[in-house]
C-alpha cells in the first residue's frame, strides 16, 4: 500500500533556472556547458555527459560553416554522436520523509511508523515506449529530528538531509510519447523489520521531452538551413495568434527560449497571406456584413 509518511515530489526550481517557466520539470546542461556545468555538477553529482558536444568540434568551427560539403560531414558526425551517445531526459525529484498528521503513534495503542529508514530502493514501472528505468538506492532517511548525542541544534528542523533526499532520474525514450510511471518502495527501519510500499506516480510530459541541440550554438543556424534545403518537400506550420506581438514574444521566450535557434535562420519566406486570411475569418464571423472600405485589416508576421 501506499507509504504515508514519504513524498516523492518533482523538483522544478531546476528548470526555472534554464529560464523556462513552462511549469514542466525535465532538466538538461545547455550545449557548450561552461559556468552552468559547473553548478550543475555541484547540486546534482551528475556530468551531464551525454547532453554535451566533442570539445574538439569547437575548435572546428570556423571550416564546417564555409561550405556544404562541411555542413554535410558535421550533420554526418552529429547523427553519429547521437546513435553512439543518445541523450537521456533527466527529471530531478525530492525525496521527503513527511509525517503525516493521522499517523498511528505509541499514545493511541497503534504500531509507530518507523522514524529511521535504511537501504531504501525504488524502482519504476514499465513503458513500451521507454527503456527501463534504473532503480535508485538511497542509505538513509529520517523524520526531521534524530537523538544523536553529536546532533547541532539546526538539524531536525525538517530541511534537507537527513529527512530531504535529491534524487536525479534518468529516462530513455524509444519514442517520444507521454507516460506515467508506477514508483514502488522496499527499505529497513533500526530493527531490521523490512517495508514495501509505493510512492505517488509520476507523469512525463510532452515538454519534457525537449532538448538543446548537441552542437555549438553558432552552428545551429547552419545546421537548421542544411536540414531544412535538404527536404524535398518541406512543410510549414502557420499559427494565427490574437494577441500582441511583444506578447507572443515573451511567451517564446518563457516556454521555448533555450531550443530556439540563437542566430538569424536563412529559409524561403512565407508566401501564405495572413492578411486575407484574417479578412474572411472576420466576415465570416460578421456573417458577411463586412465592407473591405469600411475596415482595414492588418496583421503583423514574424518568422520563428
Amino acid at each position: 500500500g501506499p507509504v504515508p509518511f514519504l513524498r516523492l515530489m518533482k523538483a522544478p526550481q531546476e528548470r526555472k533556472r534554464l529560464g523556462l517557466q513552462d511549469r514542466q520539470t525535465a532538466v538538461f546542461v545547455l550545449p557548450g556547458g561552461g559556468a552552468d556545468l559547473s553548478d550543475w555538477q555541484e547540486r546534482w553529482g551528475d556530468p551531464g555527459i551525454d547532453h554535451q558536444f566533442p570539445k574538439q568540434w569547437l575548435d572546428e568551427i570556423a571550416d564546417p560553416v564555409k561550405t556544404e560539403t562541411g555542413l554535410s560531414a558535421l550533420l554526418k558526425d552529429y547523427k553519429k554522436l547521437l546513435e553512439e551517445s543518445p541523450s537521456s531526459i533527466r527529471l530531478p525529484f525530492i525525496l521527503h520523509y513527511e509525517p503525516a498528521a493521522d499517523m498511528p503513534s505509541e499514545e493511541n495503542g497503534l504500531l509507530e511508523c518507523p522514524r529511521q529508514l535504511f537501504s531504501l530502493e525504488l524502482t519504476f514501472s514499465s513503458s513500451e515506449h521507454y527503456l527501463p528505468i534504473e532503480a535508485i538506492r538511497i542509505p538513509f532517511i529520517a523524520a526531521g529530528q534524530i537523538d544523536r548525542p553529536d546532533q547541532d541544534e539546526d538539524e531536525g528542523s525538517g530541511h534537507g538531509f537527513p529527512c530531504l533526499n535529491k534524487l536525479l532520474l534518468r529516462l530513455r525514450p524509444r519514442s517520444p510519447v507521454p507516460t506515467s510511471f508506477g514508483v514502488n518502495i522496499a527499505f529497513n527501519d533500526s530493527l531490521s523489520q523490512m517495508y514495501l510500499g509505493h510512492l505517488e506516480a509520476f507523469d512525463v510530459a510532452f515538454q519534457d521531452l525537449f532538448l538543446p541541440v548537441r552542437l555549438p550554438p553558432v552552428l545551429w543556424a547552419p545546421i537548421f538551413e542544411s536540414l531544412w534545403q535538404s527536404l524535398a518537400d518541406p512543410c510549414w506550420s502557420v499559427k494565427v495568434l490574437d494577441l500582441e506581438r511583444d506578447i507572443v514574444k515573451e511567451l517564446i521566450q518563457t516556454q521555448l527560449g533555450t531550443f530556439v535557434v540563437p542566430s538569424k535562420v536563412q529559409v524561403e519566406e512565407e508566401d501564405f497571406d495572413f492578411e486575407q486570411e484574417e479578412y474572411f475569418d472576420r466576415w465570416n464571423a460578421a456573417d458577411g456584413d463586412l465592407h473591405l472600405e469600411d475596415e482595414d485589416v492588418v496583421v503583423n508576421v514574424d518568422m520563428i
